[in-house]
């Protein structure tokens, strides 16, 4: 990769810090990252106003005696060659140079905020997703530059500086930033949560930007700036389980919802990453969990071979295996906590709805399928795999117009009928042919639940739909949809088979 340094001019500063960046270890992970994305020039943009850094120079580094510059630099990468002159530092040929790059689909591959802080420069970072990984919790970003708009579709990404922050806040931003560009809500500073964690009394402690949060002040804080969540608090006597906390994230990834990780490292030392993505086997790799053997199904996080987090200790996008693989490295097993960010509208969790699945939802398709009240059947008679995921109604809809492996009569009921605004959706999937490491097109139906209902009766439930090849000795062929209207089931039958399930739920 070629460096070119802007022509806005800053007397050398950017030079030293670029040098004193070359030493940090997630500036090393970025790097090496742009180089798998091929890229072939950094842009140097000089005399930065952050707004994130902006926020922690106030409340942290403005108080002490020795100056701290409040400018950053922003280096912008491409995959695009810049063509030498004599006069390859003038402003022309620099803007001559992005206008052809914003010409290119792809060309662009986001941007570093280089912070002038020697410990800790990576800011505010927005790098391309890599396309080797399967990243659920991302979206896409805006960029201007000399009046120029670029995209890019990033999670971002912030290294911990100790001052206004420490891990804790700064995984919290890299959740919040992802989701609030997504629902289109106003962002989150690092200086907000620290001061918004602030509130509560502290004994025996400096200052949280210092010290970090307790569990406890990350979920202050997420209230205090008005954000729903689900704590879910990993037992000491479970801690070591990385199968527990694979199966307990999935299907918040799987909908697109990044997951803060409150890790145990060692006896004492604490940390923080943000789960964004997971990759999936094509086998197995959990072993069985107490409610598949209960409820005998399996559960699609099963297939989990690692996730992927944003660590601000060592950079984006970077692997996070069940266990450790070497003495320093973090792992899914050290995770004492989970804190997933959610809309307002969600107050069932995934565990509820895939409990009332096999409880209620099941049943009551089954029922349907049944010949006679002799032998009634409460579960497919094939093998299934439950998927569950949340989504919103408008996205359900959309997809569904695209299933063309659903009958016309259960794709226009599913478009039409009355549906929450959010829904934890479980698909059923053929167990035989089930492979998410891959379009398996093994879908056999799905039941859909009220993500803000209570899970303990039975209103949660919004529709079902199966296909007659779950059930042998039936009368029924195609697809049945079953839903709840006045108390009273009714179903409509049409002519579906299996197929793929949704490829990207969204919960907006």
């Amino acid at each position: 990769m070629e460096m070119l340094r802007s022509f806005l001019d800053d007397g050398g500063g950017s030079a030293a810090l670029l040098k004193s960046a070359s030493r940090n270890d997630p500036w090393k992970e970025v790097v090496a990252q742009l180089v798998a994305h091929d890229a072939k020039m950094l842009l140097v943009q000089s005399l930065v106003v952050d707004q994130d850094f902006i926020e922690e120079h106030k409340i942290a580094y403005a108080q002490q005696h020795r100056q701290v510059d409040k400018w950053c630099l922003r280096v912008h990468a491409f995959r695009e060659n810049f063509r030498r002159t004599k006069k390859t530092n003038s402003a022309t040929h620099i803007l001559n140079f992005i206008d052809r790059a914003n010409s290119k689909a792809g060309c662009y591959l986001g941007f570093v905020t280089l912070r002038p802080l020697r410990h800790a420069p990576v800011g505010a970072t927005f790098l391309q997703v890599p396309a080797n990984l399967k990243i659920n919790a991302s979206d896409r970003f805006n960029v201007q530059l000399t009046g120029v708009q670029f995209s890019v579709q990033a999670t971002p990404f912030l290294q911990q500086e100790s001052a206004a922050g420490a891990c804790a806040q700064a995984s919290i931003w890299m959740a919040l930033r992802t989701i609030s560009q997504h629902m289109k809500r106003q962002r989150v500073s690092v200086a907000e949560l620290t001061l918004a964690a602030s509130r509560q009394t502290r004994f025996n402690r400096r200052s949280p930007g210092t010290d970090g949060l307790t569990v406890g002040e990350m979920i202050e804080a997420l209230k205090a700036i008005g954000w729903n969540y689900f704590h879910f608090d990993i037992p000491r006597a479970q801690e070591t389980r990385g199968d527990i906390v694979f199966r307990t994230v999935g299907p918040y990834l799987d909908s697109g919802l990044p997951v803060v990780m409150s890790l145990r490292v060692g006896d004492d030392v604490g940390h923080a990453v943000v789960a964004i993505g997971r990759e999936m086997g094509s086998d197995p790799m959990l072993p069985p969990s107490e409610e598949e053997k209960e409820w005998q199904c399996q559960f699609s996080e099963g297939w989990t071979a690692h996730l992927t987090v944003n660590n601000d200790n060592t950079g984006p996008y970077v692997s996070l295996p069940m266990t450790p693989r070497a003495t320093k490295q973090y792992a899914a097993s050290q995770a004492k906590g989970l804190i997933i960010p959610l809309p307002s509208a969600v107050l069932m969790s995934a565990r509820q709805a895939q409990l009332i699945a096999c409880e209620l939802g099941l049943p009551v398709i089954s029922r349907v399928f049944t010949i006679t009240d002799d032998a009634l059947k409460v579960r497919p008679d094939r093998a299934v795999v439950l998927r569950t995921y949340l989504c919103s109604r408008h996205a359900w809809r959309s997809w569904v117009g695209r299933a063309k492996h659903m009958g016309p009569e259960v794709r226009s009921q599913y478009r039409s009928m009355s549906l929450p605004e959010l829904m934890w959706i479980v698909e059923l999937h053929d167990a035989d042919s089930f492979d998410p490491a891959k379009d398996s097109g093994s879908c056999c139906g799905e039941m859909l639940f009220d993500a803000a209902s209570n899970s303990l009766h039975g209103e949660s439930f919004v529709a079902g739909r199966a296909i007659a090849d779950l059930y042998e000795d039936t009368e029924r062929d195609g697809e049945l949809l079953v839903w709840e209207a006045k108390r009273y089931l009714l179903f409509v039958a049409s002519t579906g088979t299996m197929g793929p399930g949704i490829d990207k739920p969204d919960y907006v």
